[in-house]
């Protein structure tokens, strides 16, 4: 378990109890820290966002990272409708193998994403609407405009959850 994943406190073995007090605090860790430790990264996961990207309006790609890593290799795909459409579908791989530094120990998770906010970046004068919508565990839809009125913003990003 782990980031993408929402994991609880057991997940990372929970309760634990010290055999023994803490002789060393540079080469040992008392449980009770452990504990507090475990429990504020397993609350991170319920709510931090698990990736961004930031295009411009033709689709491309300006910027994106995340929890899986920022190399273009993990960047998502982009796909813009036409101009005028105001329409952009994001979509990330199926799945992502974690950041652990060591590769026997490096675990492959599926995306899921469960939420996402669009936004549009460019000055306030050309703010229009926008939403995102899920079409499935990892891939947004975004929309910009109102009513029949469309727009292709000049920069907008998407935070997912």
């Amino acid at each position: 378990m782990g980031l993408p994943d929402a994991t609880d406190a057991g997940d990372y073995g929970l309760p634990l109890n010290d055999f023994d007090f803490v002789a060393d605090p540079t080469t040992e860790l008392a449980a009770a820290l452990y504990e507090t430790m475990a429990t504020d990264v397993s609350a991170m996961t319920h709510v931090s966002p698990r990736a961004w990207v930031k295009c411009n309006a033709a689709g491309a790609i300006l910027d994106h990272d995340a929890v899986w890593g920022d190399s273009v290799a993990v960047a998502p795909t982009v796909t813009f409708a036409g101009a005028g459409t105001g329409h952009y579908t994001v979509q990330w791989a199926a799945s992502h193998a974690d950041l652990n530094p060591t590769p026997a120990r490096q675990v492959t998770r599926t995306t899921d994403i469960r939420t996402a906010i669009a936004t549009q970046n460019t000055p306030a004068v050309n703010l229009v609407p926008c939403r995102a919508a899920l079409t499935d565990s990892r891939t947004v839809d975004v929309y910009f405009g109102s009513g029949g009125a469309k727009d292709d913003p000049t920069v907008w990003s998407l935070l997912v959850f």
